[in-house]
This record gives C-alpha cells, structure tokens and sequence, in this order.
C-alpha cells in the first residue's frame, strides 16, 4: 500500500502558486501534515482527495494514477464538514452510505460498527444538530469510514473542539492507523505530537522537512535556548529572536528562543520540542 504524490503543483488565478514542487511517498500509518494557516494543506488535501486537480504533477494510488481506483480506498473528514441538522446519526449515515453505493444490508452492520467505534450508540437516534462540536466530528468520522477506506484524510479536525474532545480524537485516529494510511493535516502542534509516526513541515507550499519526530526534533538540538530577562529587555529579544515561550517568573520573564547561537551570555541550551521545530522551519 503506497501513496506517491510526484512533483504536485497548483496555480490559481493571478499567477499565485498554492502548492510548487511538492513530492511525497507515504506508507500505512499516521503523517502528520504540519503548516501554519495558508501553507497549501488544504489544496494539498483536496488533491490528494481528487476533489481539485493539480497544474503539474500527479498522484499514484498504488501505482496507479486512475482517480477512480484511489476514490475506491478513500475516506475523507474536510476541514468543513456539513450535516443535515434534522437528520439523526444513524440515518445521516444511511444516507453517505447510500451515496457511496453500500447496499442498505450492508450498511446498516457496518453503521453499528461505527457508532460504536466512535461511541455515539446513545446518541446513535438524536438529530445531528443537538450534538457538540466534538460529537459532530466523531460523525464525520464515521462517514469518512464507512467503506473501510485504506487511505484516510482528515483536514485540521480539532479546530473549535474542546481539550477532552481532541484527546478522544487523537485516540480514536491513533487506534485507526494499523493498516491504513492516515494523513491528518493541522496546524495544531500538539495533535501531531500526540498521533503521528512521520511528520511533513509544509509552509508557502513547499515541502520543508519529512521525518520522523524524533529526527525532526534532532535537527533542532544545541538551536533552543532558555533564558530570564527583565521586562524592559523584552522587546529587544522579541525583535531580534524567534521567541516561542514565554513564562512570567518573580525574577523576570522567562523565554524559549530558538537561534543557532546563544543570544545572551546566560541562555542555556534546552530540550527542543516540536512546536520549536515547527517555528524554526516555518518562521
């Protein structure tokens, strides 16, 4: 099972290009598809999701580059994802089911195995417009597998969620990663860090790093430092460095930098994370 996007690039209207030159080869597991807001994430997703198509390059399915055969295997939760409020899960499920071309015999196993998977069984028969953000997403989910789809694509699922929201999603993506291929495209550090085993820092629709975290984070070693200064030496440092913690302390305030050099006499260096990484490719 093998998802190869080859040399992918998109031009819009004015000569602007979302995405130029974007090459990735992807295996069963979860990649985490990282970038601030307008680094070409979407665009990428709705290509890969043959919902738009590429100004040059292509994408193989397993080798091949019929869009029917990848539409076959794919799942997709958009960034936007709209419900008939009226409808109650079950029978919004009936109906993508029905879109999708599943028999209603079928269909009706395959629902109950999904509600269940995303533990809405008793809430299974209220309308969809009653449920919070969260439960909403976890009805997006279901339909994005209700073919047992090999190829998943879920597009910045967290935004508006609650904290113990997010946490049940991350698990539920985690514990669907065994034998598909997932790519959860975010802008969000932390559900990276909590659910993928390879990560693609995307900015400008470019393709700037593809590794795992551990490497990732090893490229930043000896690059993050911690230092306290004093409120009127705030702005200098924030002017000067890329700064992505601060801490209020009783003996000043407490900064995160990340620079190839010391930026003062008393930083020390520290442990970096990937939200460092993610500022120091992107910044």
């Amino acid at each position: 099972m093998e998802l190869n996007i080859e040399a992918i690039g998109k031009q819009y209207k004015r000569g602007t290009w979302s995405l130029r030159d974007f090459t990735l080869t992807l295996e069963p597991g979860v990649v985490g598809l990282l970038g601030p807001n307008g680094a070409g994430k979407s665009t990428l997703m709705n290509i890969v999701a043959t919902l738009l198509k590429p100004s040059e390059g292509r994408v193989l399915w397993n080798g091949s580059d019929d869009p029917n055969a990848l539409r076959r295997d794919l799942g997709y939760l958009p960034q936007h994802f709209g419900v008939y409020p009226n409808l109650s899960a079950i029978e919004f499920l009936q109906y993508m089911a029905a879109l999708k071309g599943i028999s209603a015999k079928a269909a009706k196993t395959r629902i109950a195995e999904l509600l269940h998977l995303v533990n809405l069984e008793d809430a299974a028969r209220r309308p969809i417009g009653g449920y919070s953000g969260g439960m909403r997403q976890r009805v997006g989910i279901a339909q994005a597998l209700l073919n047992d789809p090999k190829l998943l694509i879920v597009d910045e699922p967290t935004v508006g969620l609650d904290p113990a929201e997010r946490v049940r999603f991350r698990n539920l993506i985690a514990d669907l990663a065994t034998d598909r291929i997932i790519i959860l495209s975010t802008h969000i550090v932390s559900d990276v860090e909590a659910t993928a085993h390879t990560i693609a820092l995307i900015n400008k629709g470019h393709l700037l790093s593809y590794n795992t975290p551990d490497a990732l984070l090893a490229t930043m070693q000896g690059r993050v430092w911690d230092l306290t200064v004093t409120r009127d030496d705030l702005p200098y440092f924030k002017e000067q460095y890329l700064v992505s913690h601060m801490n209020q302390r009783p003996e000043g305030i407490q900064l995160r930098i990340v620079h190839d050099e010391a930026p003062a006499s008393h930083a020390q260096i520290t442990h970096p994370t990937l939200e460092d990484a993610f500022l120091g490719y992107t910044a």
